[in-house]
């Protein structure tokens, strides 16, 4: 079967999330206060593997590590450390990584305004240099406009979160400076006040059409990702569908995830990803 790329940004669970200011993704555990730690190991058809431990204490992620073993590219490993303000929002992120012996830290600060708002999100790529801003956050009645700086080496984005009556994401429309005639729009469906649906259709100079979505079931878990491409005909040039099984435990974790590619109309396996969860007795 030939290749295809690794959806890497359906299992991050980490900080790096391309949406500071609000995140319309179901989170991917739940009774936080319930654990101490998990660990998470996935292992691809490709036969690389990727490891993560997550540590939580009252609740809240104090300390991850995440290390990758890319035997066609790299071996990395990533260690992040959490700190919270005193009502529980996220003060500092700070992170080391070494790839290829190559090691590069980073420090992340967030800001609130009076009502718990993120409103800036600065950093710095070492101790001795001194903080930049990263993203900015605007709040209106009905949108949030986030403003994200060229600091991570990606061309500044604008973000516009439009928010439905109840205060979730319904759309998301991205700009990227230099690229204002490029559109990047994604919309968000809900069902019982849980999200069902993420398509994203972004059409660029490159590719004039590319569509990409997420099924979610009742319990917030993806099972479904499909992407296609069209060309100025409206023919699809490529089209790629994974789908997701679970094995769930008494707390409505997942203990097992299983990635399948449809592949010349048949089921083959891509990863599996097995989770130890160590509850909190």
């Amino acid at each position: 079967m030939k290749s295809t790329l690794l959806t890497i940004f359906l299992l991050s669970t980490g900080h790096a999330s391309a949406n500071y200011c609000f995140n319309p993704r179901p989170p991917e555990i739940h009774n936080l206060d319930k654990i101490s730690t998990v660990t998470s190991k996935r292992t691809s058809e490709t036969g690389s593997t990727s490891t993560s431990v997550y540590t939580y204490r009252a609740g809240l992620l104090r300390s991850q590590i995440d290390e990758q073993d890319l035997s066609w590219l790299a071996n990395s490993n990533t260690r992040y450390v959490y700190t919270y303000t005193a009502t529980g929002k996220i003060n500092t992120i700070d992170s080391i990584s070494t790839v290829n012996n190559k090691t590069t830290t980073n420090r992340e600060v967030y800001e609130y305004d009076t009502q718990g708002r993120l409103t800036r999100v600065l950093a710095q790529k070492a101790p001795d240099k001194s903080l930049q801003i990263v993203a900015t956050c605007t709040y209106g009645p009905s949108t949030i406009i986030e403003l994200n700086t060229a600091f991570y080496d990606f061309q500044p984005q604008t973000l516009t979160y439009t928010l439905d009556d109840l205060g979730r994401v319904r759309q998301l429309a991205s700009t990227t400076e230099g690229s204002e005639g490029e559109t990047d729009v994604t919309t968000f469906t809900y069902q019982g006040g849980t999200l069902q649906r993420r398509e994203q259709r972004i059409s660029t100079r490159y590719s004039p059409l590319r569509i990409e979505i997420d099924e979610y079931d009742n319990a917030g878990l993806i099972v479904k990702y499909e992407v296609k491409e069209y060309d100025k005909s409206d023919k699809i040039t490529y089209q790629n569908v994974r789908n997701f099984e679970y094995q769930v435990d008494a707390y409505k974790n997942w203990a097992v995830r299983r990635e399948y590619v449809d592949y010349q109309g048949k089921k083959e396996l891509m990863s599996t990803e097995v989770r130890a969860i160590t509850y909190v007795k």
